[in-house]
């Protein structure tokens, strides 16, 4: 299995707010697309030949909604899951917890199941995952319960595709 979580920032919805320089925005945008579209090629190639692929992206991204992205899901048989990944225990490093909305879209039906769901009930505090490479890298990086959860997901899917339903004696 391969995961891929292809750069966000061109289509994040920060940069919604700024309309100053929207030349700039569109030459960001069109290198996030290269990246995406890569991404979906190493997909692609990972599910033709029978193996496992988890796509990952902030929910409220519009990459989501890129063309692109949108034949891909329609094509492939793609399950998606949506998360919050403050309840896999992602914090900024003085420890308040970073709400940071997730979206997977990946071959495992099985994967998806272990993520899906897992959305904060707003019963703690968030920071927001802003302010430059300080705020923002540490979120980028998958806290150990959430990458427990994808092998956990990805053991079962395993499981489940190479069972042994037959013995021949």
């Amino acid at each position: 299995c391969v995961v891929l979580a292809f750069p966000c920032g061109p289509f994040s919805p920060l940069q919604r707010l700024n309309q100053k320089h929207p030349e700039r925005l569109a030459a960001r945008r069109e290198e996030g697309r290269v990246l995406m579209e890569f991404a979906l090629e190493v997909a692609r190639l990972q599910m033709s030949a029978g193996r496992h692929c988890i796509l990952e992206n902030p929910r409220p991204s519009e990459e989501w909604i890129e063309p692109l992205m949108q034949k891909f899901l329609e094509e492939m048989e793609i399950y998606v899951s949506n998360f919050d990944q403050c309840q896999f225990n992602l914090r900024r490093l003085e420890g308040m917890f970073h709400k940071k909305p997730t979206r997977v879209a990946a071959s495992s039906s099985k994967g998806c199941q272990e993520l899906h769901g897992w959305i904060c009930k707003r019963d703690h505090v968030h920071a927001p995952v802003i302010g430059g490479t300080r705020g923002t890298a540490h979120a980028g990086i998958y806290p150990k319960p959430l990458a427990c959860a994808m092998v956990r997901g990805l053991e079962k899917q395993f499981e489940s595709d190479f069972a042994c339903r037959e013995v021949f004696a």
